[in-house]
């Protein structure tokens, strides 16, 4: 397809509106009351259940001395009163269906070192607009942001190689999805009915014929 002119105008709009929804998060992690219960892996904690007293929630890096590795699965999932989520880079793996019907969550900030999305990690996540997903996570889950229905962008970094299977399928709001050279696969029904999506990628991409076998708009990049 033609290149366009604006493409990296639209690209910074997009960031610049991500960077934007950002802001609020607490200043200081004491000010979100939260507690969580934890299993133990010799010096490595994992979160079994988060019990959320606040709407911004930073995922805590230490529990009781130990240091937090893993959110374990469906340790937040229906969570509603979470709006603002950071999640550390300390955090290795995010795990299955950990955030699942957090439907009022808005932002999420996901920082570089996390490993590991697992599947259905942010399913349902019916408010989320906007996410970033770092280079240092080799493995976007299955159904990961499944049927987040207010995702309009989303931004993978390069190093990310995989997106499993319907990862954003009924996703129906999704405009933008920016894809690396380094996306080596992409699962069945990634995608499926996004009818609004514009993927934009590198020439001679994977992900350029990828677009290209399933009839997706996109709008390659150098």
């Amino acid at each position: 397809m033609k290149r366009q002119g604006i493409m990296w105008l639209v690209i910074v709009v997009f960031l610049f509106t991500w960077s934007k929804a950002s802001v609020g998060c607490c200043e200081n992690a004491a000010q979100c009351f939260n507690e969580y219960e934890m299993e133990l892996d010799h010096d490595k904690a994992t979160i079994v259940i988060g019990y959320v007293k606040d709407t911004v929630v930073i995922i805590t890096t230490k529990i009781s001395g130990y240091d937090v590795e893993k959110i374990g699965e469906y340790a937040f999932d229906d969570c509603t009163g979470i709006v603002d989520l950071v999640i550390p880079g300390s955090i290795s793996e995010i795990g299955k269906g950990a955030f699942v019907y957090c439907t009022g969550i808005k932002n999420v900030t996901l920082q570089s070192g996390i490993k590991n999305i697992d599947e259905d990690a942010f399913s349902e996540c019916h408010s989320l607009e906007m996410i970033t997903i770092p280079g240092t996570v080799k493995i976007i889950g299955s159904g990961a942001f499944n049927a987040c229905v207010s995702l309009r962008a989303a931004i993978i970094e390069e190093g990310t190689a995989e997106i499993g299977d319907g990862c954003f399928s009924d996703c129906r709001n999704l405009q933008f999805v920016l894809l690396p050279s380094s996306i080596e696969a992409i699962g069945e029904n990634a995608f499926r009915r996004c009818e609004s999506l514009t993927i934009y990628c590198q020439r001679e991409s994977f992900a350029e014929e990828y677009a290209i076998q399933n009839h997706i708009r996109y709008v390659v990049i150098d």
